[in-house]
């Protein structure tokens, strides 16, 4: 069970970074130069609050814990 939470913590984070990068690359190729859009700004910003908070809330045993107990 320990193992399935940590999983699933490790996983909804590369997975969070995954639609992050994926909006900010085409926000790049929309405008065709490197900045990208304060939108893209403002949601990755979102993403990332949402997603400390999410771990505050589920994912304090994930976090004190180290980190090679949780291949075991």
């Amino acid at each position: 069970l320990i193992v399935d939470v940590k999983m699933h913590v490790s996983l909804y984070i590369v997975s969070i970074s995954e639609i992050g990068i994926t909006k900010y690359s085409k926000a790049y190729y929309h405008w065709g130069h490197f900045w990208p859009t304060l939108s893209s700004i403002l949601w990755l910003i979102h993403s990332a609050s949402q997603e400390l908070c999410w771990i505050r809330r589920h994912g304090k045993a994930y976090l004190r814990e180290p980190f090679s107990t949780i291949f075991t």
